[in-house]
């Protein structure tokens, strides 16, 4: 893919946007030997969590210096973190490269508030799960009167939720002792009857620590520096292109390509590029709208449902679409004479217009022709 982007572009110094699919060292190394820029987050995997841990402790105890991260607008707080620089090298094309490659370090505002309402999901459900283990004697309820399984069931359900170090669970031995009158040639005695049970408590000061450990990615770029500071590189990397976004249409709404019974090959090839066509318009309006947009430094208000007062400079193609939903022409035949009324656009509908380069008059002119 890279190739076949040089080769359309044919221009150094593009910055190519990815996720981790595509930050593998050897691709890096790619990229930089062909005097071209990247950023993209880093996978989890090999000696990174570790070095993870320790760039994130940094932050936490002071050692880095964090940097507040703002959104294009200048107000709206995006995240904090830092950038370090390191020795890298690969291998290229045309044999082993060296290069300064900065790895930044990052801590989501959005991102952290929605791991930490995961964790206390996960903490809520292994609670109640670990009670479960160990319900009340009753018909029908199982007990365990034996403490190795027991511990082999905690352990799975603090392996399965991930919180095994917010959570202490304790193991306390239950004795129920009943007596039981002498019968026949049965003298008196007592029966002791022996249950596990599960107390679990929160670690308070545990899950605190934990959650300031949330919500930090790490990504790695060669263009800092020489062409993107800090907070230009995250809200770079939040307003990449997603070619993923356009392959979702077709397998839900609007195009909905879904499997059907189709007799012939040709049918379901004709179908096929019909709705990849659509496609392509639906992205053709996203861009244009946006790129103006973005070339005005405007915002379209109003394309929200419910929410009038939202603004975006970044409006799909449906919610520009559905923006038109209820314009009606209506013909009204009278002997020889024909009126035609249609409903008059709105202060949105008209910004939408211009934005896609058509003339104002457009549905006076589609209302003439009728």
């Amino acid at each position: 893919m890279i190739d076949r982007l040089r080769a359309v572009l044919d221009t150094p110094g593009l910055l190519y946007i990815g996720e981790c699919k595509i930050s593998a060292l050897v691709t890096r190394a790619y990229l930089q030997a062909t005097d071209n820029c990247y950023l993209m987050p880093l996978a989890q995997v090999g000696t990174l969590p570790a070095e993870m841990a320790t760039w994130i402790m940094a932050a936490l105890t002071g050692q880095a210096r964090l940097t507040t991260i703002l959104d294009t607008d200048g107000q709206t707080v995006l995240g904090e973190g830092y950038e370090l620089p390191r020795a890298q090298h690969g291998i290229g094309p045309t044999g082993p490269i060296a290069w300064t490659e900065h790895v930044v370090i990052v801590r989501s505002a959005t991102f952290a508030a929605a791991a930490r309402r995961g964790l206390h999901q996960r903490l809520a459900k292994a609670q109640a799960a670990l009670k479960a283990l160990t319900p009340h004697p009753g018909r029908g309820r199982r007990q365990f009167t034996e403490v190795a399984p027991l511990q082999e069931a905690v352990q799975a359900l603090l392996t399965h939720y991930d919180v095994e170090g917010p959570l202490t669970v304790q193991l306390k031995r239950q004795t129920q002792r009943r007596s039981i009158r002498a019968y026949g040639d049965r003298p008196a005695r007592v029966e002791q009857h022996h249950r596990y049970v599960v107390h679990v408590q929160s670690d308070t000061a545990a899950i605190e620590r934990l959650e300031q450990t949330l919500g930090w990615r790490v990504y790695a770029t060669n263009a800092l520096r020489r062409a993107l500071a800090l907070s230009q590189a995250i809200q770079t990397y939040r307003d990449e292109y997603l070619v993923e976004h356009n392959f979702a249409r077709l397998k839900g709404r609007p195009l909905s390509l879904s499997p059907l019974w189709l007799t012939r090959e040709d049918h379901a090839i004709g179908l096929v590029r019909l709705l990849t066509s659509a496609a392509r318009v639906l992205a053709l309006v996203e861009y244009q709208v946006r790129h103006q947009l973005a070339v005005t430094q405007q915002t379209l208000v109003g394309v929200y449902p419910g929410q009038a007062t939202r603004a975006t400079n970044q409006p799909t193609s449906e919610r520009l679409l559905l923006a038109f939903k209820h314009i009606t022409l209506v013909i009204v035949r009278k002997g020889k004479t024909i009126e035609r009324h249609i409903t008059p656009l709105s202060s949105l509908q008209k910004s939408i217009i211009k934005l896609l380069g058509y003339p104002r008059n457009l549905y006076d002119q589609i209302m003439d022709s009728g």
